[in-house]
C-alpha cells in the first residue's frame, strides 16, 4: 500500500476550494482550460509512485496538446495541474478522454475540461470501475468494493506500468552500452571503427548485430530481478536467461563469440537493478550476495579459458571483479570517464581514456589467453606507464593508436577490459536516473 501523510475530509474540502480559486483566476484568459489530478481512493493521495504517475500524465499532455500555460501544485492532498490550450474544448476533451480510456495508466488520470466561459464539458461515456469494469459511480455508491481492494488495484496498475517501462529502459541502456563500447575508437587490439584489431573472425558489423540481438535478454534480466527476492534464486534465473541470450548472440553472429562476458556482467547488473526497483536494495550489494553462487557454479565455471585460470587461482577474471562490486569500473573507469567529460572530452575520447586506464590496472584473461600470462603482464605495464595525464584529445588518441599497433603486432586483445568499458558507460548513464550508483 502507499506510504504517505493521510488526508482528512477537511483537507480535501480546502483543496477543492483552492482548486476553484485557481481556475477562476485563469479563466480570464479566454482559452480552453484543463485541470488534471489523479483518481486515487483512500486517505493517501501523495506517494512517490503517485507523483511519478502524475508526471507521466503531464508529459503525455505536453505531447498531445499545444499548451500555452502549465502550472503544477505539489500538495499532500494530491498533485494537481492547470493548463491552457487554444484548441476547441471539444477536441481537448476527446483527446484527454482517449488517454483515460486507452493508456495503461489512464484509469488513474482525471482530466476536467472547461470552455472559455467556465462550462465543464461532460464525458462521452461513463468511467469504468477499477475492479469490475462496470460504471464506477454505481460501484462507489453501493460500496461494491472495499477500500483495500481499490487501493491494491491502483497500486498494481502503477507498479506494473513503471516496472515494465523501467525494464525496457534499462535493457535499452545495456544494448547501447555494447554499441558504445564497439564504437569507441581507437582501442588497442579491439574491433572499432578503424579496424578489426587483433581479430580475424569478427568486425564492427558482427558486434552491431550481436548487441542488437541482446536487448530483450537484458529486459528479461531486469524483470527477473523484480520477481526473485533471494539473490541466490535470482542468479539461477539470470544464468538461464544468459544461456538463452548467448544462443541469440551466436545465431546473429553465425557462431562468433562477441559478447559472452558482457552477457554475464550486464545480465548481473540488469538483474540487480530490477531487484533494486522492487525491493529497494543496493545493486552492487545484491551482486556480492550472488557471488558465492556464481564463483562456485559449475556451469558458469565450465568451458572457458578465463574459467580455467580462475580455477587454477592465476587470474580472478570478470567473476572476481563482479564479486567485489566491480572495483575497476567504480574506482578507475567511472572516475576517469567523468573527469574526461568534465574537461570537455567527447564521450568517445573519454571512453578511450577510461579503457587505457583499466587496461593498465586489470588482469585480462582474454589477453592471457592470446599471448600468455608473462607477455600480458608486460603489455599491461606498458599501457599503465604510457597513460599519465593527457593534456589534449590529440595526445590521448595518438597514444591509443600507438598501443593499437603494438597490440595488433602481438596479437593481443583486452576483451575483458572492453566489457568493463561497456559497464562503465552503462553505470554512468544509469546513475543519471537511479541514485543507487551515484558517488
Amino acid at each position: 500500500m502507499f506510504d504517505g501523510r493521510p488526508v482528512t475530509v477537511m483537507d480535501m474540502a480546502d483543496a477543492r476550494e483552492r482548486r476553484v480559486q485557481r481556475r477562476e483566476q485563469l479563466q480570464k484568459s479566454g482559452e480552453t482550460m484543463l485541470a488534471f489530478s489523479l483518481n486515487i481512493p483512500g486517505e493517501i493521495k501523495d506517494a512517490p509512485i503517485l507523483r511519478r504517475t502524475f508526471m507521466e500524465g503531464e508529459q503525455l499532455l505536453c505531447e498531445i496538446l499545444p499548451l500555452t500555460f502549465a502550472k503544477r501544485w505539489e500538495e499532500f492532498t494530491g498533485w494537481e495541474g492547470i493548463y491552457l490550450c487554444r484548441l476547441p474544448p471539444e477536441k481537448v476533451k476527446r483527446e484527454t478522454a482517449l488517454l483515460e480510456e486507452t493508456h495503461p495508466l489512464g484509469r488513474l488520470f482525471d482530466f476536467d475540461v472547461f470552455s472559455a466561459d467556465g462550462t465543464k464539458l461532460s464525458r462521452p461515456q461513463y468511467r469504468k470501475c477499477l475492479l469490475c469494469g462496470r460504471q464506477a459511480q454505481l460501484c462507489a455508491r453501493s460500496r461494491m468494493h472495499s477500500l483495500a481492494e481499490l487501493t491494491a488495484a491502483v497500486e498494481k496498475i502503477a507498479v506494473d506500468y513503471f516496472h515494465a517501462k523501467d525494464a525496457e529502459r534499462i535493457g535499452l541502456l545495456a544494448e547501447q552500452a555494447l554499441l558504445f563500447e564497439v564504437s569507441v575508437t581507437p582501442k588497442p587490439g579491439l574491433v572499432d571503427r578503424n579496424n578489426n584489431g587483433s581479430h580475424k573472425d569478427m568486425e564492427l558489423w558482427t558486434f552491431l548485430k550481436s548487441a542488437s540481438s541482446l536487448r530483450e535478454t537484458f529486459v528479461r534480466c531486469v524483470k527477473a530481478g523484480m520477481e526473485e527476492e533471494k539473490p541466490a534464486s535470482l542468479f539461477y534465473r539470470l544464468r538461464q536467461l544468459g544461456i538463452c541470450g548467448e544462443a541469440e548472440m551466436r545465431r546473429s553472429t553465425e557462431g562468433v563469440n562477441t559478447h559472452k562476458g558482457a552477457i554475464f556482467s550486464l545480465g548481473l547488473l540488469c538483474g540487480a537493478l530490477g531487484h533494486h526497483l522492487r525491493y529497494r536494495t543496493d545493486p552492487l550489494e545484491t551482486i556480492k550476495e550472488m557471488s558465492p553462487v556464481f564463483l562456485q557454479d559449475e556451469q558458469v565455471s565450465a568451458g572457458g579459458f578465463g574459467s580455467t585460470l580462475y580455477q587454477k587461482g592465476k587470474c580472478g577474471g570478470i567473476r572476481q571483479e563482479a564479486a567485489l562490486g566491480y572495483p575497476t569500473v567504480m574506482q578507475t573507469g567511472l572516475f576517469v570517464f567523468r573527469q574526461a567529460l568534465q574537461r570537455g572530452f567527447t564521450e568517445n575520447d573519454a571512453g578511450v581514456w577510461a579503457l587505457l586506464e583499466m587496461i593498465g590496472k586489470t588482469e585480462d584473461t582474454n589477453m592471457v589467453c592470446r599471448v600468455g600470462l608473462q607477455r600480458a603482464e608486460k603489455l599491461r605495464a606498458q599501457v599503465a606507464q604510457g597513460c599519465g595525464s593527457f593534456s589534449s584529445a590529440e595526445e590521448l588518441l595518438q597514444a591509443a593508436l600507438n598501443f593499437d599497433r603494438l597490440f595488433i603486432s602481438e596479437n593481443a586483445s583486452p576483451g575483458g577490459c572492453a566489457d568493463l568499458l561497456a559497464i562503465t558507460w552503462f553505470i554512468y548513464h544509469i546513475a543519471g536516473e537511479l541514485p543507487a550508483f551515484r558517488q
